[in-house]
């Protein structure tokens, strides 16, 4: 059996273990961090598509990223017709996972959606609702997903991932099992990203369980501790 790495990733913090990822941070900041808000890109070094964790700022967290060479792999003439912004944005984000349905995890998913491609959603069934019904709704946001009220745009796929069951996430060759959180008493989420040499963990915002009143950290951890 090959042996398995655990990365780990909290808001705000990565610690990456030569676990065979390629991670571009695209913002680290939350609440009024303005293009700075919460969101990762995470790909397989043998894989040319990225998972999104969380899409609080995405265009110009990848604008920034191009900047400082985190990108090395997208030229002018790969990217054509596209920009090398558009192109990672359409071509070569191929799923998102969003921890929780607070703004600073979203914002950029809602704005960027009109140019994007069509690419699955996953996040737990709380958050699933949010999107649904709080953002893509064509109140505050034209329907972009291919559920909810109204006409239905279909560019986002949402799937529902039930808590401690592995979900293959798009094309990107990885996988993960979701394990929920708390934040504020507001449902949140852990998700441990795999591939064939090693898993990575993934925190949305979350507080300890004394305060959140609930076991869901420590279930987490625990779960962690299990990783071969």
């Amino acid at each position: 059996m090959m042996k398995k790495v655990l990365a780990l990733c909290l808001s705000g913090y990565c610690a990456l273990a030569q676990a065979g990822f390629d991670v571009v941070a695209l913002g680290v900041d939350g609440g009024v961090g303005g293009g700075n808000l919460t969101s990762y890109l995470i790909r397989s070094d043998n894989q040319t598509q990225y998972l999104a964790l969380d899409a609080g700022s995405l265009l110009p967290g990848i604008a920034k990223g191009l900047e400082k060479g985190s990108f090395p792999q997208v030229t002018p003439e790969l990217a054509a017709p596209y920009t090398p912004q558009g192109y990672i944005f359409r071509q070569l984000i191929g799923a998102y996972f969003i921890s929780h349905g607070h703004l600073d995890h979203v914002a950029g998913l809602i704005i960027g959606s009109p140019e994007d491609s069509k690419k699955n959603i996953y996040a737990q069934v709380d958050t699933i609702l949010t999107l649904r019904n709080h953002y893509f709704n064509w109140k505050a946001w034209p329907n972009f997903t291919d559920s909810g009220n109204g006409s239905r745009l279909g560019t986002y796929r949402l799937q529902t991932v039930r808590p401690q069951q592995r979900v293959t996430l798009g094309m990107t060759g990885l996988s993960g099992v979701m394990y929920p959180l708390s934040h504020d008493r507001y449902p949140s989420s852990m998700l441990l990203v795999s591939d064939r040499s090693g898993s990575f963990a993934y925190f949305g915002d979350t507080g300890a369980d004394a305060l959140e009143q609930s076991r869901n950290l420590d279930s987490a951890w625990r779960a962690l501790g299990a990783v071969d």
